[in-house]
């Protein structure tokens, strides 16, 4: 069951999805951080803890120093945090919900067939 979702006369949405009390960036934050500690926890019980293969897989790591590559995981998971951390803020403070995700609008000459499709900031 959808629920009618209040709206200016344009159209715009007078109440967005995200707490008004909770900045975006603390809201993702523990997220993340929650989903990360139970990710780990279950892999560390589940693959590592006990397992002679998973011993013998991780010190061939060592052995070919391969570390950078879970280094640069890290970096990409923090990348994709950010990113994700500013859409979100961004969807808050233009009231759009996330299923929503982003408004587009096609740009272009007028008349012509041919166009090209921007996210919409305003």
């Amino acid at each position: 069951m959808t629920r009618k979702i209040e709206t200016d006369s344009k159209g715009i949405p007078l109440k967005g999805a995200y707490l008004d009390q909770v900045p975006v960036i603390v809201f993702y934050t523990t997220m993340t951080t929650i989903f990360t500690c139970i990710a780990g926890f279950i892999a560390n019980q589940a693959i590592v803890k006990s397992n002679e293969a998973a011993e013998v897989k991780i010190s061939r790591v060592a052995e070919y120093d391969l570390g950078y590559l879970y280094a640069a995981l890290i970096v990409l998971k923090i990348g994709q945090f950010l990113m994700a951390s500013n859409a979100g803020n961004t969807r808050k403070y233009a009231k759009i919900h996330p299923p929503d995700q982003h408004v587009y609008q096609v740009k272009g000459a007028e008349g012509s067939k041919l166009g090209y499709v921007l996210m919409d900031y305003d």
